[in-house]
């Protein structure tokens, strides 16, 4: 019989596993990816710690400590192509892997090892946890200093009045402040509130008893003097920072500000979506576990006046409710809830294989699970979608002749046998195994999928490509090349944060004499060229030039790179 320390100890090792696979070999995906690798690049190479900057400018969208993270991590694996992708990603990885190691202690003293087995589990392997630890965004490092506060936050609500919960929850605000703003203000601040209406409705229903006058006023002075020193220790932490980045860049608070109120208020880069974003969406962020949503929400409902449950529920509640009407929304805002979401399927998860509560027993669980079922399936023929030949009515994705088949096959025949395993299992009612094939069957196709075929997917590594061939001509210097009608701020990174964006116009006659010696631009930027503009270039004819891939973070379009020198710049 394994026990529940063995397994804790399985499930952070699976997971470590899972959450570094193929980060060094897979590109940096989107915008944002490469936008911070660069930037801690940058802060590594020249000594700033102090003023976050992406190539000539302030970078002004976030707080330094997640550069910091990253940079501190390029400098021991390295900053290169290879070193550097892997290095920003690690201190992701790194958090999240703290996030369920803090969580199991908290839950197996404050609960039970069960819960706490559970709980890691699920979080762990829930599709945006993956997501969130294997890229180098703040999420991840966020959510541990989340978790922590959360947990501190508990301590007090259940009573303590010790001031190490008190010290360590201002701690983790501050460093969360110094990672992504008052976001985790936010997160905390929302579930004290929707605490204070459960406790104001038990006191109206008469299920909570009202405190002593006396008892009430002692408490309020203690929390009171609590509440001070806390925003002092918060001081203490970020202050400095402020000051320093004050005196030395002026404009990084303001424009700080501005980008904080454009995401509360309208939204920034085409992410301004209405409220209900998130709900729809948690059926995908949070697979596989998704099916058990209705029957963990349910039970945590039935079972709410137990004080754990309540309190998870807030956590669930108020940081939902706040992202919820947000200006800007993205898929992995809702991460702040999971280990509180994570918790209470767990528990209805427990419930149920103790046959306390007969829901999983019902029909409409086997029919849930036959839906869940039908979606594996087809998120693992979705990128059959990219291979020429394969058509759906109304569907028309780009098409990609170099696939890694091999790949393709084995994380798609991974994915049916998964979704048919697990529902196997949910049919004879093995309930305990059908779970942890759940989470175990995730975390294996992750691994397939990430590096079998995303990791060899050449059409997604265009970027890489392209960097390598301006390495090999010595396109690598200041001033030295500019990438034309590519939108894909990777290939700054992987070329080495040396190339410069500009706009087709810069093909005109009039900016002639500003073309530096090389130029990367789009099959389509060349074909609208004035001929007199192509006539001064030359095209490079390496055997692996022009490069044909998908830029996913501009459109989804496809595109054919072109590396052109300028004749000119050979006298």
């Amino acid at each position: 019989m394994v026990s529940c320390t063995q397994r804790i100890i399985l499930i952070l090792l699976g997971a470590a596993a899972v959450y570094l696979a193929g980060n060094a070999r897979v590109s940096l995906f989107d915008r944002d990816e490469p936008r911070y690798a660069q930037c801690s690049r940058q802060m590594l190479q020249s000594g700033d710690w102090v003023v976050p900057r992406l190539y000539d400018e302030i970078r002004a969208q976030k707080p330094p400590l997640i550069y910091w993270c990253q940079a501190t991590a390029m400098r021991i694996f390295g900053d290169g192509s290879v070193g550097g992708t892997f290095a920003a990603r690690f201190p992701s990885s790194l958090a999240m892997l703290l996030t369920l190691t803090v969580l199991a202690i908290a839950l197996w003293r404050g609960v039970t090892p069960r819960h706490a087995v559970w709980t890691i589990f699920i979080l762990a392997t829930s599709l945006m946890t993956i997501v969130s630890a294997k890229v180098c965004l703040t999420d991840s490092v966020l959510l541990l200093f989340t978790t922590i506060a959360q947990l501190c936050l508990y301590s007090i609500y259940d009573g303590s009045r010790k001031w190490t919960p008190v010290l360590l929850m201002a701690v983790m605000l501050g460093l969360g402040g110094l990672t992504k703003g008052p976001f985790i203000l936010g997160t905390v601040g929302c579930t004290a509130v929707v605490l204070t209406i459960f406790y104001l409705v038990g006191l109206m229903r008469g299920t909570i008893a009202p405190p002593e006058t006396e008892l009430t006023l002692k408490r309020f002075s203690y929390r009171s003097l609590q509440t001070i020193v806390g925003i002092l220790v918060i001081a203490a932490i970020v202050i400095p920072w402020l000051y320093l980045v004050y005196h030395r860049a002026p404009e990084f608070l303001v424009k700080a500000t501005a980008e904080a109120k454009a995401h509360l208020e309208q939204g920034k880069e085409g992410h301004n979506l209405p409220p209900g974003y998130h709900f729809v969406l948690i059926w995908v962020t949070f697979f596989p576990w998704s099916f058990l949503l209705p029957i963990a929400i349910g039970l945590a409902i039935r079972h709410r006046h137990d004080p754990q449950i309540r309190f998870a529920l807030a956590a669930v509640i108020g940081p939902w409710l706040m992202i919820e009407f947000m200006g800007t929304k993205l898929p992995h805002y809702i991460l702040s809830v999971f280990p509180a979401l994570s918790f209470l399927t767990a528990s209805a998860v427990i419930r149920c294989i103790d046959r306390e509560e007969p829901d999983m027993q019902h029909r409409s669980f086997q029919i849930g699970a036959g839906c869940w079922a039908v979606g594996a399936i087809l998120m693992s023929v979705l990128p059959w979608l990219l291979v020429p030949g394969f058509k759906l009515p109304g569907i028309h994705p780009p098409k990609f002749a170099n696939q890694p088949y091999a790949g393709l096959i084995g994380y798609t025949s991974a994915g049916i046998l998964y979704a048919i395993v697990v529902f196997a299992l949910v049919r004879v009612r093995r309930y305990s195994a059908a779970m942890a094939a759940t989470g175990v069957g995730m975390l294996v196709v992750v691994v397939i999928g990430f590096t079998l075929y995303l990791g060899q997917a050449k059409f997604l590594r265009t970027s890489i490509n392209v960097a390598g061939v301006l390495k090999k001509v010595g396109a690598t210097a200041p001033d030295s090349v500019v990438m034309i009608d590519y939108k894909e701020p990777s290939l700054g990174f992987y070329q080495g944060g040396t190339i410069r964006e500009e706009k087709t116009s810069f093909l005109n006659e009039k900016h002639w004499e500003l073309w530096p010696h090389w130029l990367v631009l789009t099959r389509q930027a060349w074909e609208k060229a004035p001929e007199e503009s192509r006539q001064r270039l030359q095209l490079l004819h390496d055997p692996i030039i022009p490069y044909r891939g998908w830029a996913y973070s501009d459109g989804g379009r496809t595109v054919e790179i072109l590396v052109a020198e300028n004749r000119a710049s050979r006298k």
